[in-house]
Protein backbone atom coordinates (compact mmCIF):
# COMPACT_ATOMS: atom_id res chain seq x y z
CA UNK A 1 0.00 0.00 0.00
CA UNK A 2 1.41 3.39 -0.96
CA UNK A 3 1.54 6.62 1.02
CA UNK A 4 -1.64 8.09 -0.49
CA UNK A 5 -3.62 4.87 0.03
CA UNK A 6 -2.59 4.71 3.68
CA UNK A 7 -3.53 8.35 4.26
CA UNK A 8 -6.89 7.81 2.53
CA UNK A 9 -7.63 4.68 4.60
CA UNK A 10 -6.73 6.43 7.86
CA UNK A 11 -8.80 9.48 6.95
CA UNK A 12 -11.84 7.29 6.16
CA UNK A 13 -11.51 5.61 9.56
CA UNK A 14 -11.33 9.03 11.26
CA UNK A 15 -7.87 8.32 12.65
CA UNK A 16 -6.42 11.29 14.51
CA UNK A 17 -3.03 10.07 15.72
CA UNK A 18 -0.36 7.88 14.12
CA UNK A 19 2.31 6.07 16.13
CA UNK A 20 5.62 5.14 14.50
CA UNK A 21 6.94 2.12 16.43
CA UNK A 22 10.41 0.62 16.62
CA UNK A 23 12.11 -1.98 18.80
CA UNK A 24 15.14 -0.77 20.76
CA UNK A 25 18.29 -2.68 21.70
CA UNK A 26 16.58 -3.99 24.86
CA UNK A 27 13.76 -5.53 22.82
CA UNK A 28 11.28 -2.92 24.06
CA UNK A 29 8.78 -1.34 21.70
CA UNK A 30 9.04 2.43 21.65
CA UNK A 31 7.45 5.01 19.40
CA UNK A 32 6.61 8.57 18.49
CA UNK A 33 3.11 9.88 17.90
CA UNK A 34 2.16 12.43 15.23
CA UNK A 35 -1.15 13.89 14.03
CA UNK A 36 -2.59 12.48 10.81
CA UNK A 37 -2.12 15.88 9.12
CA UNK A 38 1.68 15.42 9.42
CA UNK A 39 1.79 11.87 8.05
CA UNK A 40 2.53 12.67 4.39
CA UNK A 41 5.58 14.77 5.29
CA UNK A 42 6.81 12.27 7.88
CA UNK A 43 6.56 9.35 5.44
CA UNK A 44 8.72 11.32 3.02
CA UNK A 45 11.25 12.77 5.48
CA UNK A 46 11.02 10.53 8.54
CA UNK A 47 10.74 11.48 12.20
CA UNK A 48 13.72 12.78 14.12
CA UNK A 49 15.10 10.85 17.09
CA UNK A 50 18.10 11.97 19.11
CA UNK A 51 21.10 9.64 19.05
CA UNK A 52 20.66 9.29 22.83
CA UNK A 53 17.43 7.37 22.15
CA UNK A 54 19.56 4.31 21.45
CA UNK A 55 21.06 4.59 24.96
CA UNK A 56 17.79 4.37 26.88
CA UNK A 57 17.79 1.42 29.25
CA UNK A 58 14.85 -0.84 30.06
CA UNK A 59 14.32 1.44 33.09
CA UNK A 60 14.07 4.54 30.86
CA UNK A 61 17.37 6.03 31.99
CA UNK A 62 19.88 7.37 29.48
CA UNK A 63 23.14 5.45 29.72
CA UNK A 64 26.41 7.35 29.20
CA UNK A 65 27.86 6.14 25.90
CA UNK A 66 30.47 8.13 23.98
CA UNK A 67 29.19 9.78 20.79
CA UNK A 68 25.57 8.91 21.63
CA UNK A 69 24.44 12.23 23.07
CA UNK A 70 21.20 14.19 22.80
CA UNK A 71 22.96 16.23 20.11
CA UNK A 72 22.64 14.67 16.67
CA UNK A 73 19.75 12.97 14.99
CA UNK A 74 18.56 9.67 13.57
CA UNK A 75 15.57 9.37 11.23
CA UNK A 76 12.72 6.96 11.87
CA UNK A 77 11.17 6.29 8.45
CA UNK A 78 7.78 4.59 8.27
CA UNK A 79 6.86 1.72 5.98
CA UNK A 80 3.36 2.30 4.54
CA UNK A 81 2.99 -1.43 3.85
CA UNK A 82 3.14 -2.13 7.58
CA UNK A 83 0.39 0.37 8.52
CA UNK A 84 -2.44 -1.05 10.63
CA UNK A 85 -5.49 0.50 12.24
CA UNK A 86 -5.91 -0.90 15.74
CA UNK A 87 -9.39 -2.18 16.63
CA UNK A 88 -9.05 -0.53 20.05
CA UNK A 89 -7.60 2.56 21.67
CA UNK A 90 -4.33 1.69 23.45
Amino acid sequence: MGDEAVIEQLTEKQTELIEFLYVDYNGLTRGKVIPLASLKAKLADGIGLTKATLNVSERDTILPVADMTPIGELRLVGDPASAHVLPYMP
